[in-house]
């Protein structure tokens, strides 16, 4: 996760897409509250999106209803959770 982080305020990121990237989780999550940080993990090349993530939120009430909202939502072809 975030160094520091409580974990309330961070959210998994699962089923992402192979070709989504920070800027399309940011426009997706920008209506719940402010974005502190987005880390979508990568292989060892370091391009391969793993189809996995996590998302950083300012506040516990951002985070959660942004899980509330978009988990099991259709994102770029697939059922992001």
């Amino acid at each position: 996760m975030f160094p520091g982080d409580d974990y309330s305020t961070t959210l998994f990121l699962g089923d992402l897409s192979v070709h989504c990237t920070e800027r399309d989780i940011r426009k997706l999550f920008r209506p719940f509250g402010t974005i502190e940080a987005i880390r979508i993990k990568r292989g060892s090349n370091a391009k391969t999106n793993l189809s996995y993530g996590f998302i950083k939120f300012s506040n516990r009430q951002s985070a959660e209803l942004a899980m509330e909202q978009v988990n099991g939502l259709m994102f770029l072809g697939r059922c992001i959770r």
